[in-house]
């Protein structure tokens, strides 16, 4: 799955990048060496001991000072660092949460699972066009576990 979304969101370096539901931390690092720039890799984790988890294995593979992690609400995105080039929603969300849409840059790509949190799910590909018009596309059936938070399942 990694590689599909990294190969989905054509990551190149110097971008800015965000991971919604950032777990392990893994997402982070392998965006890291595709970007090879601090300050532009950011995740965010909902679930305390899953942020706690992530951090701890950041720290310990050497990227702790490469990426930024943050414990919160990742339907509402990280404003403070927008806006992004790609972005990962690594949950199923019911659509794309409105702030992480306004968060993309025009030309900008999401990836994101959307779907029923025991359904049927999507990866699905979200390129932001000028006037601020979303494409999308389908890529594969997927079973994540469900986006919580503002915007994602109550």
């Amino acid at each position: 799955m990694h590689a599909i979304s990294l190969e989905a969101l054509q990551l190149k370096p110097g971008e800015k990048f965000l991971e919604v539901g950032a777990g392990s931390g893994i997402m982070l690092a392998y965006a890291y060496e595709i970007i090879k720039s601090k300050e532009k890799v950011f995740g965010i984790e909902i679930v305390p001991e899953a942020y706690k988890f992530g951090k701890e294995n950041l720290e310990k593979a050497g990227y702790g000072n490469k990426v930024k992690l943050v414990l919160g609400d990742g339907s509402l995105g990280l404003p403070n660092y927008a806006p992004f080039d790609k972005v990962l929603i690594s949950a199923a969300c019911p659509d794309i949460p409105k702030p992480l849409k306004e968060q993309t840059k025009v030309g900008g790509r999401i990836v994101a699972v959307i779907g029923l949190p025991h359904g049927d799910q999507h990866l699905v590909l979200v390129e932001k066009t000028k006037g601020g018009k979303f494409l999308r596309k389908k890529l594969l059936p997927v079973v994540f576990v469900p986006l919580v938070g503002e915007y994602g399942w109550k």
